[in-house]
């Protein structure tokens, strides 16, 4: 049995378009052509990879189990190919990359002009998503890299490398009580002055789990939901309270910023 790379290749674009027509031209082959080619990788494997009553066409059970592992081996073969450029002296080509906005204002900047110098036949795409978006685009081949936190609760199997670990920080509006301490245990936090991030955050789920906090406090007549570190310390700033920032962008607030505890701490992965 030889499946090729690019059998594999036809089978995620189903996966991912659920139709022929627009499998067949993210491929750039014929809509036969590619009904053909997923009927002969079914063929080779010997199971029915879709379920083609679906509409959208589904992956069938063993289908999905098939195709999780057919997006590592092409993930694993570009690699592979990236790996041998480098060997060469050269890396070119795109990459897209996606990043928490938790992390993109105060992380990017450290990285992003030594790369480009150092590579600089590379187009670097970066979007800033939540996790779950991230994660999603991942599966579908729209990203090539993520940098999210962990832990990382999907189920499909990715590349893990941990790239620094990190602590959390409150940050504090001058009028409030917590402002004159130098530290701030988790029983003193007050959660009807807390402003969170919105849902899909990983770094809210954090806060959450540290503090077991379950819902927002509802008791206010202003209601603020962003995806925005920066924005909430703005909130703080004019309306008062607190919030939560990760250690990496404490320095651009210093001055207003207390340590809540040093025990906790959140890996950030790419």
């Amino acid at each position: 049995m030889e499946i090729t790379l690019q059998q594999l290749a036809y089978a995620i674009a189903l996966e991912k378009y659920g139709n022929y027509g627009q499998a067949a031209k993210s491929v750039g082959i014929s809509q036969p052509g590619l009904s053909l080619q997923i009927k002969n990788l079914e063929e080779k494997v010997g199971i029915i990879l879709f379920d083609r009553a679906e509409k959208p066409i589904r992956p069938t059970p063993k289908g999905k189990l098939f195709l999780t592992r057919a997006h590592l081996l092409l993930t694993q073969a570009k690699h592979l190919e990236e790996f041998m450029q480098e060997l060469e002296g050269e890396v070119s080509g795109e990459i897209n990359l996606g990043v928490i906005p938790t992390l993109a204002p105060y992380f990017i900047p450290l990285f992003i002009n030594d790369l480009l110098e150092r590579y600089p036949k590379i187009r670097l795409h970066i979007k800033e998503a939540t996790t779950e978006e991230i994660i999603n685009s991942l599966r579908f081949g729209k990203l090539h890299a993520g940098i999210i936190s962990t832990p990382i609760t999907s189920s499909f199997k990715f590349q893990i490398q941990p790239l620094f670990y990190e602590k959390f920080f409150l940050y504090v509006s001058e009028k409030h009580a917590l402002f004159k301490q130098e530290k701030v245990a988790v029983s003193e936090i007050p959660f009807e002055e807390l402003w969170l991030l919105r849902e899909g955050n990983c770094f809210k789920d954090q806060v959450n789990n540290i503090c077991q906090y379950e819902e927002e406090p509802v008791n206010r007549n202003f209601m603020y939901e962003c995806n925005s570190i920066a924005s909430l310390c703005r909130i703080v700033e004019y309306q008062g309270g607190i919030t939560f920032i990760p250690e990496i962008g404490q320095f651009r607030y210093f001055f207003r910023t207390r340590r809540y505890a040093e025990t906790h701490r959140r890996t950030s992965a790419c």
